[in-house]
Order: structure tokens, then C-alpha cells, then sequence
């Protein structure tokens, strides 16, 4: 170009830009669908590299993947014990991560700075959970609080405070079972 603003400046249309080419595959960058980009021609990954090591990869059907060869899911991190994902804030109140159904905003789960406390919840319109689960083996609802507050440990529809069913308590001994009714306590 006449008027070079770099070493290398390339000026076109959408779809150009600068192409690497081999037999099988190229890789370009410039502009595709009036956005920057870099495009990979190929149906094997896009991968980016550091230090000689692959870093990233982008597999075909576009899930992505840090640091590990085959991403089963939209993004897949692998790495050492406890280092998968780190979110941080810039000082404010809340930490969080929103889970969307197609672009809505549906639940989060956020730690609390002011209150100190991690917060799990509905957002945007779905503020009515009927309850939050804990599946500890992926299946069954081992424990649900459900929306009025209730806990239950053995049912999804704990009919007060605390329901447990079919199981025992143990409290240990030496432990009593304090019972509130009114401004009444009993020991049980």
C-alpha cells in the first residue's frame, strides 16, 4: 500500500489478508464477515503455542481447550490440582458466574465480599427456584432446600424446618436436641 502505517500493511476487502498455504491447509489473517480475524481452512484444531508447548486449542467443532488435546466440552481447562480456573474481580462486592439458557440469565453462584459468604441463587427473570439440590452421586437428590426454606436429606419435599427421611440421626452423645416452640426451648 501507499501509505503504510507498519512493516507489513495489508489493505482489502472482507476475506483478505494475509494467507499461509501448504497442500492440505491454510491459515489466514485479516477479515471475515466484517470482523478481525484468524481463520483456519483446515478440520483439524487451530492451535496457539508458547515456549514450544501448545497452550490452546480450538478443535473443529469449536470447543476450546486448555491444556488438553481432545475438549469435550464449549471450554475444557486441564491442570494442576487446584489451578484449573481462577475468577477474580476488580475489588468490588461479588465474584460470580451466571448459568444462562440461551442467552438468559437463570442462576449464579457468587462469593459475597461485604457478607462473606458464597451465594447460590435465580437471576434476571427465574428468581422461583423450586428448590437447590446437592446430587452427590449425579442422579438422585440426596438433600434439596427448597424454596420456602426448608431442608430435606432423603426427600425432595421436606414437610418442615428439617425433614430427614429414611435414615437415623445421630447427634452424638452427650448432644441434645434443642426443640423451639414459641419463646418456649425444650431439651430432648
Amino acid at each position: 500500500t501507499a501509505n503504510a502505517t507498519a512493516k507489513l500493511d495489508v489493505v482489502g476487502a472482507d476475506g483478505d489478508g494475509i494467507v499461509y498455504r501448504t497442500s492440505t491447509r491454510n491459515v489466514g489473517i485479516g477479515q471475515r464477515n466484517g470482523e478481525p480475524a484468524i481463520y483456519w481452512g483446515s478440520t483439524t484444531p487451530l492451535t496457539f503455542s508458547s515456549a514450544g508447548i501448545e497452550r490452546v486449542r480450538i478443535s473443529p467443532d469449536g470447543n476450546v481447550g486448555i491444556g488438553i488435546d481432545s475438549p469435550r466440552s464449549g471450554l475444557d481447562i486441564v491442570a494442576g490440582n487446584g489451578d484449573q480456573l481462577s475468577l477474580d474481580n476488580d475489588g468490588e462486592r461479588f465474584t460470580q458466574i451466571d448459568l444462562r439458557n440461551d442467552g438468559t440469565a437463570q442462576a449464579f453462584i457468587a462469593y459475597d465480599e461485604t457478607d462473606e459468604m458464597l451465594a447460590i441463587g435465580g437471576q434476571g427473570s427465574n428468581t422461583d427456584f423450586d428448590a437447590i439440590s446437592f446430587r452427590p452421586s449425579g442422579t438422585s437428590d440426596d438433600m434439596v432446600i427448597s424454596r420456602a426454606g426448608n431442608v430435606g436429606i432423603g426427600t425432595t419435599s421436606p414437610l418442615g424446618i428439617l425433614h430427614v427421611d429414611g435414615g437415623s440421626v445421630d447427634f452424638g452423645r452427650g448432644k441434645d436436641i434443642i426443640l423451639k416452640a414459641g419463646d418456649t426451648f425444650d431439651s430432648v
